[in-house]
């Protein structure tokens, strides 16, 4: 345990960039980086990988802790720095190629509305609900309604897999929000799908 801990501390303080190099990665946490952005559950990428929960689990916070290590961060929320980590891998990983992601054209993909998108670029920053409401100055549970809004106009299973998606359509240039008062086109959404429903 101690020698993977300063194997991963020579890693860190040989790495050049601000983020976390995915060379700096062992191939099996870049395999659970891969599967994060995938969207699995932890249970899904230990069947996939043919080990258990907790060995998961384990290369899951390992990864966190390179990136922490990479950045000198403290922070009492460990948790949520090694989410961050997490979050500018996958981002740096799509950009950069050495995480691959697409979206089948048979998956139906809206834009989101403004507000979604800026939750969902606060919570890429790998921020809490919370501190999310109050940049903004809404209730959690609001954020909460506009996060979850935004996983299904993405198609997307969690909210790493949304990010991932965010940024795939941003390399690819078919990243948009919607224009127009929000509540003025899910009225309209709502009455378009009412006659749907009336003509059938």
């Amino acid at each position: 345990m101690i020698e993977i801990e300063l194997e991963q501390v020579k890693r860190a303080r040989n790495a050049s960039s601000e983020r976390v190099p995915f060379e700096m990665l062992s191939p099996r946490e870049q395999e659970v980086l891969q599967y994060v952005a995938d969207g699995l559950r932890i249970a899904d990428m230990a069947e996939l990988m043919h080990t258990n929960v907790k060995t998961v689990e384990a290369t899951r916070y390992n990864i966190g802790n390179i990136g922490l290590l990479e950045r000198e961060t403290h922070t009492p929320d460990r948790k949520g720095a090694g989410k961050s980590v997490l979050l500018a891998l996958i981002q740096d990983g799509i950009n950069y190629d050495y995480v691959s992601h697409n979206i089948d054209e048979s998956e139906e993909i809206q834009p989101l509305f403004p507000s979604e998108a800026l939750v969902l670029e606060q919570v890429a920053q790998g921020k809490s609900h919370e501190q999310i409401a109050q940049i903004f100055g809404k209730s959690i549970k609001t954020v909460e309604i506009q996060m979850g809004n935004a996983l299904k106009s993405l198609n997307a299973l969690n909210f790493y897999h949304a990010v991932a998606r965010m940024t795939y359509l941003k390399k690819v240039g078919l990243w948009t929000v919607r224009m127009g008062s929000e509540n003025n086109q899910r009225l309209a959404r709502a009455r378009r799908e009412k006659r749907e429903l009336a003509s059938v």
